[in-house]
């Protein structure tokens, strides 16, 4: 493949990159300044004479915060949007930086957009056909269990549950049982007893975050509403009532 320098000015970001946003380049941007542009990026010349951004989603956000105006850049060329989309996956199947949702996302519009089965896309990507089905049920969870399951919050397992619990919820059937174990036999601890404190209460993603925060500890304990422990529960609800209430003695003050 030639290689060649691209004016970043006639790049344009991928608008269905799988990963979304790219995160922190901090890194990135000092290993450029260090070393230089070691690895090309990768473009398909659009129609219009300009490109499409196909893979080095990282390194044009690390240019662009660094103020450079060109890029070393191969060219490539794809004889449908399909072959394309395989091609992305392909590149970043035996990488680290794809986390569990950029993966979702993808399987999900290669199945739904493209019709491909999960046989195919397990085949193409050299993945189980488990793991396709797994990281399409991922597409079910909430948009706070989405991020939390990216930012590492959630683990995969409990993702996994919540998903199926989803699923079953939409078809009109009783949630799985969670296999009992050790802590899950002992009493379920209670905040205020309330039915409603599950993943659709408005408190219930700080609940999740200061679970998973408070590390092996609280990780054994059961989880009320699929959610966080009983102990999370009442100390975000506490403080919620806390601010709400310096708030209104602030209203009432002005």
């Amino acid at each position: 493949m030639s290689v060649f320098l691209v004016d970043l000015d006639l790049v344009d970001d991928d608008p269905d990159n799988p990963r979304g946003e790219v995160g922190d380049v901090s890194d990135l941007k000092q290993s450029l300044l260090e070393r230089g542009q070691e690895d090309p990026i990768h473009l398909v010349r659009k129609a219009d004479g300009r490109y499409l951004l196909h893979e080095g989603h990282r390194r044009r956000k690390a240019f662009k915060e660094l103020g450079w105006k060109k890029a070393m850049a191969v060219p490539r060329r794809f004889d449908s949007e399909l072959e394309r989309l395989l091609s992305q996956g392909t590149m970043h199947v035996h990488r680290k930086n794809f986390g569990p949702m950029a993966w979702a996302r993808y399987c999900h519009r290669l199945f739904w957009q493209h019709k491909q089965t999960r046989e195919d896309i397990a085949r193409q990507l050299g993945v189980s056909q488990a793991w396709v089905r797994d990281h399409i049920s991922f597409m079910t969870l909430l948009d706070w269990e989405q991020r939390a399951l990216e930012r590492g919050d959630m683990t995969r397992a409990d993702a996994l549950r919540r998903a199926a619990d989803h699923r079953a919820e939409r078809d009109g059937k009783p949630p799985a049982k969670a296999k009992k174990t050790a802590s899950a036999t002992a009493k379920t601890p209670r905040a205020g007893g309330e039915p409603h404190l599950n993943g659709q209460h408005q408190l219930a993603e700080q609940v999740a975050a200061r679970c998973a925060s408070r590390g092996v500890e609280h990780a054994a304990r059961p989880k009320i509403g699929g959610v966080g422990c009983g102990q999370c529960w009442e100390d975000v609800i506490r403080a919620d009532a806390l601010t709400t209430a310096r708030s209104d003695l602030a209203l009432a003050a002005a």
